[in-house]
């Protein structure tokens, strides 16, 4: 799913910054999703998936289980299989910037 201009920027502001080594588990299986990860470089594969793409666009792993609002725990480990840098953002933040563009028209 893409993020509007805006969004992003919104998001930006409220993320953290990580950086995981070739290896290193980003989320763990049944670990509870209470934040949204985008990948921004490097390569993430999880669980019985393809590896998602280098990155051309962000693409952001929790997103679904973050605007449903309920308790969701991840399906698969989430491991980086190359040195790979994420951003971030909590689950209150990323509700709160979702809700606030749902019906809103605004350039990508």
């Amino acid at each position: 799913s893409s993020f509007r201009r805006s969004q992003r920027l919104r998001l930006a502001a409220a993320a953290a910054t990580c950086d995981f080594m070739p290896g290193e588990t980003v989320v763990h299986q049944g670990e509870l999703i209470d934040a949204a990860w985008i990948l921004m470089s490097g390569q993430l594969h999880q669980d019985g998936d393809e590896e998602f793409p280098s990155v051309v666009h962000a693409e952001c792993l929790g997103q679904e289980q973050l605007e449903h609002e309920t308790c969701e725990y991840s399906e698969g480990k989430v491991v980086a299989t190359e040195m790979s840098e994420v951003l971030k953002v909590d689950k209150a933040n990323f509700v709160q910037i979702a809700k606030s563009f749902r019906g809103n028209v605004d350039p990508v």
